[in-house]
């Protein structure tokens, strides 16, 4: 029993008992958490960058010239008389005397749609459905 004790080296292990690169893995770590703080700084940025895309184009974009034409065509024809169909006998009245118009008729009681309150309709519980005589 007095067997020598052999240390055991790399080759009869069968791996690499040196120590670690340590600052090789340093450098590697290093590396990919820069990496990764670009990353996230990037993609901030260009999130912010197509959030103001965005905004300007549906918020603060100026109007088209369209729809300036189309605004002041309404407006004109809600200060405006005209007909709306001649062979009918429908005008089209400017909105202040429409609303003149409206609270004469009103006044005179006049309105051609009911302006009282209606009760609500009471609910009545449902009939309990009948009993099985099972």
């Amino acid at each position: 029993m007095s067997e020598e004790l052999k240390p055991i080296t790399a080759a009869d292990a069968g791996f690499d008992a040196d120590e670690p690169n340590t600052r090789g893995v340093f450098i590697f770590i290093a590396v990919m958490v820069a990496m990764f703080i670009a990353v996230v700084v990037g993609v901030s940025y260009y999130f912010r960058y197509s959030y103001e895309q965005v905004e300007y184009s549906h918020l603060l974009a100026p109007p088209s010239q369209q729809l300036a034409e189309l605004h002041a065509l309404e407006d004109w024809n809600l200060t405006h008389y005209g007909y709306l169909d001649k062979t009918k006998g429908q005008i089209r009245l400017p909105i202040t005397r429409a609303m003149e118009l409206l609270e004469r008729e009103a006044k005179e009681g006049k309105l051609r749609y009911p302006q009282t309150d209606q009760a609500p309709k009471k609910l009545e519980p449902a009939p309990a459905p009948p009993a099985s005589g099972k």
